[in-house]
C-alpha cells in the first residue's frame, strides 16, 4: 500500500521513509552499498510513477496492480516482508496476504476517489492501531500509548516482563504515555484478575 501510495500521490512522506526503512536503511550495509540501493530504488519509482501518469499502469485495472505487486516483490525480496512478521513464514500466509491486499486496493481505487485518500485509508497512516507488546514488536511509531503500566498487570518473572515493557516503549519515536489507574473492573469471564492496582514505580522510573 505504500507503495502505491508514493507512486500514485504527491508528498507521502511517511509512506516514503517506511519504504526506504524496508529497502535501503535496514539492509546494514556500507555507505557506498546503501547509496547504490537509495539509487536503484529511486529509478524503480520513477518509472512506476512514470507509468501511471501517462497511463500505461491503470490502478483501478486488477492485473496492474498485480504486475505492481511483482514488481515490489522483486525489488525487495520476499524474505525482507517475511521478516517484518514470523506470521508471513506460516505455510502459504504471506500469498494469502497479498492477495486479500490487492483485492482491497482493487476495491477501493474502483471507486472513483483519489488514490491517496482511498490507499491512506488502507494503509492505516490516519489510523490508531491497537495491539499487543509482543505484536508491536519490530514497529515503530511517531506516538504510542502504554496502558495500564502497574503491578498487576506485568506481574510475571520480572526479568521478562521488564524487557517486553522495553520492547513497548522502544516502539515510540516522537511521543510516549504511559498510563495507570487505581481500579480496573473484572472483564467478564476474567481468571486471574486484581481490581484495586497500583503503579509499576520501577518501570515509570526508567521513563
Amino acid at each position: 500500500m505504500d507503495f502505491l501510495l508514493v507512486t500514485s500521490s504527491p508528498r507521502q512522506p511517511a509512506a516514503h521513509r517506511r519504504l526506504l526503512d524496508l529497502v535501503v536503511f535496514n539492509q546494514g550495509v556500507d555507505e557506498e552499498r546503501e547509496y547504490q540501493l537509495r539509487s536503484k530504488w529511486n529509478r524503480l519509482l520513477g518509472e512506476t510513477r512514470k507509468a501511471i501518469a501517462t497511463g500505461k499502469i491503470d490502478l483501478s485495472h486488477k492485473p496492474d496492480l498485480e504486475k505492481l505487486v511483482d514488481t515490489l516483490l522483486a525489488a525487495v525480496g520476499s524474505e525482507a516482508i517475511v521478516a517484518m512478521s514470523s506470521t508471513y513464514a506460516q505455510g502459504d500466509m504471506l500469498a494469502t496476504c497479498i492477495v486479500e491486499t490487492v483485492d482491497r486496493a482493487h476495491e477501493l481505487l474502483c471507486g472513483g476517489v483519489d488514490p491517496a485518500t482511498a490507499l491512506s485509508s488502507f494503509s492505516g497512516d490516519r489510523a490508531v492501531r491497537i495491539m499487543s507488546i509482543h505484536k508491536s514488536k519490530g514497529l515503530e511509531f511517531d506516538t504510542v500509548f502504554m496502558l495500564g503500566v502497574e503491578e498487576e498487570t506485568f506481574w510475571g518473572k520480572q526479568a521478562d516482563e521488564r524487557s517486553a515493557f522495553f520492547v513497548g516503549i522502544s516502539r515510540a519515536k516522537l511521543r510516549l504515555f504511559l498510563t495507570v489507574c487505581e481500579e480496573r473492573s473484572r472483564p467478564a469471564g476474567a481468571g486471574r484478575w486484581t481490581v484495586a492496582r497500583r503503579p509499576h514505580e520501577e518501570f515509570l522510573s526508567y521513563v
